[in-house]
């Protein structure tokens, strides 16, 4: 049949887009069995057999008619042909895959990565908990570049990620004229030096002042308390 294993790149579903897609179909076709209270089993079976005999979107063609070629019949399973499928059906393939790319490429605003053999890489890691960093920080090097699935590794281990799980680590140049501060010796702020002629700054206390530090402008009553006198004990007695 023709049929290859080919290696996708971890925790990056859209390399395997057609299986994923298929099988969150498998996956409502099984929930509506359960729920309709009918053997899930043999509702997939009939699933699958219309879906064999549904032309398919990008070849035209049903996946049966395209291995046996002719249409499916139920009962009946001929012998698998050894023929390879016409460049047309081909043709159509690639040309609809190449126009779902492009519209992912174009709807995600992707760019090309610029990563290559020898960078200083550093990795995004999985969230165990709220303290984790985005991204490890002990780097890695890449060691291998196929399209967007990048490979590196670090002190024996290997890891194969799409490109967008790393982040390329700039070098300092001036690194070697920087002074490293060692967190066992403090550093103090500089003490200015008094020439012998200068005067001594004299700092003067600030005057204590009883007076409240709030404005003093006249306090004037609403008109509603024109006709009560206010005493200072805060009751209020009427004319």
């Amino acid at each position: 049949l023709g049929v290859k294993p080919h290696r996708i790149t971890p925790y990056w579903p859209e390399a395997n887009g057609g299986s994923e897609r298929f099988f969150r179909t498998i996956k409502k076709t099984i929930q509506a069995a359960v729920i309709e209270r009918k053997d899930w089993q043999q509702e997939l079976e009939m699933f699958l057999l219309s879906y064999r005999a549904t032309p398919h979107a990008s070849t035209k063609v049903s996946p049966a008619e395209l291995i046996f070629k002719y249409t499916f019949a139920v009962g009946f399973l001929p012998c698998v042909s050894e023929d390879i499928p016409p460049a047309a059906l081909t043709s159509a393939d690639s040309e609809a895959k190449a126009h779902q790319e492009n519209y992912a490429n174009k709807m995600r605003h992707t760019t090309p990565h610029k990563l290559i053999l020898g960078d200083n890489v550093l990795l995004k890691q999985l969230e165990s908990n709220k303290f984790t960093p985005a991204y490890d920080p002990h780097p890695y090097v890449v060691t291998d570049v196929k399209g967007n699935q990048v490979t590196v590794e670090r002190e024996g281990k290997r890891v194969t990620r799409n490109s967008s799980f790393f982040k390329k680590l700039l070098q300092d140049d001036d690194s070697g004229n920087e002074q490293v501060v060692h967190p066992s010796s403090p550093v103090r702020p500089p003490v200015p030096c008094e020439s012998p002629g200068s005067p001594k700054s004299v700092i003067a206390d600030p005057p204590n002042s009883s007076q409240p530090r709030r404005s003093s402008r006249m306090v004037r009553l609403p008109d509603k308390f024109k006709d009560f006198v206010l005493s200072r004990e805060g009751r209020n007695v009427k004319d």
